[in-house]
């Protein structure tokens, strides 16, 4: 009897962990999320940090190629970026794993280093995630792994040490800085 309660609760977490495996999506599904947030939750689901930040480089890269202007393609992409914090683990840990893959996702992309807006935009979301503080080392954290693989932030030189600058809509307004 021992046995086959144990074997069934194996089976069960076995089934729990299957449904929560990542699924790398289609192109469609990132086309489709580029232009609705609200999709971007079912795209990360059992996602580690560097999926999660492959995946949003991709939807990001499909906003910046849809040929809005730039104000609609920020606020896309700010848009797109705070949807992924709302999907992910809420874990300060996790979110700078994230923070760390995404700069070094985008920071290697040259769609998305070649336009500062979005990159404002994607530093803009997370340092509105949470408190001034967690905010700002998120996207400390995206900014100094953007410039490591071979970006450069908007308005700042080349040294990963410097703290970016976000458009927050006061012009050079710096993060906070992190504890």
């Amino acid at each position: 009897m021992i046995k086959k309660i144990m074997m069934m609760v194996a089976a069960v977490g076995m089934a729990v962990s299957a449904m929560a495996a990542f699924v790398q999506p289609t192109q469609e599904q990132i086309n489709q999320a580029a232009g609705n947030p609200a999709a971007i939750n079912a795209l990360l689901a059992g996602a580690d940090p560097e999926e999660a930040a492959n995946v949003m480089k991709a939807v990001i890269a499909v906003i910046l190629g849809n040929g809005h202007d730039a104000a609609s393609q920020q606020a896309s992409v700010m848009q797109a970026v705070s949807a992924a914090f709302s999907s992910l683990p809420a874990t300060q840990a996790f979110r700078m794993d994230f923070s760390a893959a995404l700069g070094t996702a985008c920071g290697g992309s040259t769609v998305i280093t070649g336009n500062g807006g979005a990159v404002s935009a994607i530093q803009a979301a997370m340092a509105s995630t949470g408190t001034p503080e967690t905010g700002g080392a998120l996207a400390a954290s995206f900014g100094d792994s953007f410039q490591k693989a071979g970006g450069t932030l908007p308005n700042k030189g080349d040294k990963a040490s410097d703290k970016p600058t976000v458009a927050t809509g006061y012009p050079n307004q710096p993060l906070p800085e992190s504890k």
